[in-house]
């Protein structure tokens, strides 16, 4: 969070002097960022009168994070944003009903996006809209061993795509009060050659990181 600390008023400073003219927006808000699974590994063990399962999940937990966001509004209806995320997130492996966890390294997660806006309705002060489109995520990871499932340690840049809805209240014609949802979906930041290649059962998963928030927007 130290890192999204400083970028936020950073890209506030940057962004600021387009909303001074008309049709430009700029909205910022926090809250928490929730991270899908990332890679999976089954194991079978049998004993003498039966076969079991266990499963291993390498999953990020849920933490806050920052979003600011450029828009720039076409018609009554019709917007686009630049969108910027930061969070950071610990990992973990955990085990489905065996009580493992075990500590993975932590993760720096910097996704862009470059939604089309539609405004359900665009007249009185709540304000409805639904959003998507291209997105663009910056996995780093530092990792600790853990075993089985020790991921790699560095950077990898994942296309994907977002979808989401959220609800303004303007207090006036100047400033709202904004919550959004909405889940980024990317390539897996892991690869099969990250680990070793007697490695059974595993299954690496695009992941949805679902991101909450609530913040302020203003506009000129």
């Amino acid at each position: 969070m130290k890192v999204t600390s400083c970028l936020l008023p950073l890209c506030l400073i940057l962004i600021a002097p387009a909303v001074l003219a008309d049709g430009w927006s700029v909205g910022a808000g926090t809250g928490p960022f929730v991270f899908g699974k990332f890679v999976s590994r089954t194991s079978r063990i049998a004993t003498e009168t039966s076969v079991s399962t266990t499963t291993l999940r390498l999953t990020a937990a849920t933490r806050p994070g920052l979003a600011v966001d450029l828009e720039r509004s076409f018609s009554e209806r019709w917007a686009a944003r630049l969108e910027g995320t930061f969070t950071e997130s610990k990992l973990s492996v955990r085990g489905s009903g065996s009580g493992v966890h075990l500590d993975a390294g932590r993760m720096n997660v910097t996704s862009w996006a470059l939604p089309v806006v539609f405004t359900v309705n665009p007249h009185g002060s709540i304000n409805l809209q639904i959003f998507g489109g291209p997105a663009f995520a910056q996995y780093h990871i530092h990792a600790a061993s853990n075993g089985s499932l020790q991921p790699f340690n560095g950077s990898r840049g994942r296309g994907g795509a977002m979808a989401g809805a959220g609800v303004q209240w303007w207090m006036n014609r100047s400033l709202a009060i904004e919550a959004k949802a909405q889940d980024i979906v990317t390539a897996s930041p892991f690869e099969r050659g990250d680990f070793p290649a007697n490695t059974t059962g595993l299954e690496i998963a695009k992941p949805h990181n679902v991101h909450t928030t609530l913040g302020i927007r203003w506009r000129h």
